[in-house]
């Protein structure tokens, strides 16, 4: 008699590293700032040495606006217009305050409630590609996710993406991207 034993492959789920408990825990609370327009306590959160750095597409460049930690503090009560990039698909400058530059690019869509938060995984790719890997060495990122909806065929998707770097022992933000369907 011969016996055949299979052999059950079991996935345990493995505990997230320092890296990740620590961008996902401080992204939902950057994103609750975001929300409640608070830049009194998101300033906490940007790096220090970096700040942070905006962009309109997930391709990060040198000629993004950065901010140190003070200036965000009054981002808000700036009545600046910041040359942010040129608009995906028709290449017109992108230059406005920041809070237009919110409503439009940063908090677009409740990302609170997002239905998919992805780590280092681009939740969707749009016509930019991420470079925060290599423009941000040694980083880690973070992706707030509404899907598109059928009656806009899929193109009405949007993504908050948030790149934290190492700093002593935490992780603090450097760059906040939108990603999106351009046409």
């Amino acid at each position: 008699m011969i016996t055949l034993i299979a052999a059950l492959a079991v996935t345990v789920p493995q505990p997230a590293d320092a890296a990740e408990t620590i961008v996902r825990a401080q992204s939902a609370e950057i994103v609750r700032h975001f929300m409640d327009k608070d830049m009194t306590h998101m300033i906490r959160h940007v790096h220090p040495k970096h700040g942070v750095r905006f962009t309109p597409y997930p391709t990060f460049t040198q000629s993004d606006q950065v901010f140190t930690p003070q200036q965000v503090l009054n981002l808000f009560r700036d009545n600046k217009a910041y040359m942010w990039g040129r608009i995906g698909g028709t290449g017109d400058p992108l230059k406005m305050t920041f809070s237009e530059y919110y409503k439009r690019f940063v908090y677009a869509r409740n990302f609170s409630e997002a239905p998919i938060v992805t780590y280092n995984t681009v939740a969707k790719g749009g016509t930019f590609g991420n470079n925060s890997g290599t423009f941000f060495q040694g980083s880690r990122f973070i992706d707030y996710h509404w899907p598109g909806t059928e009656a806009n065929n899929d193109n009405d998707w949007r993504t908050l993406r948030m790149v934290f770097m190492p700093w002593q022992d935490n992780w603090l933000l450097v760059a906040v991207a939108n990603d999106e369907h351009v046409n």
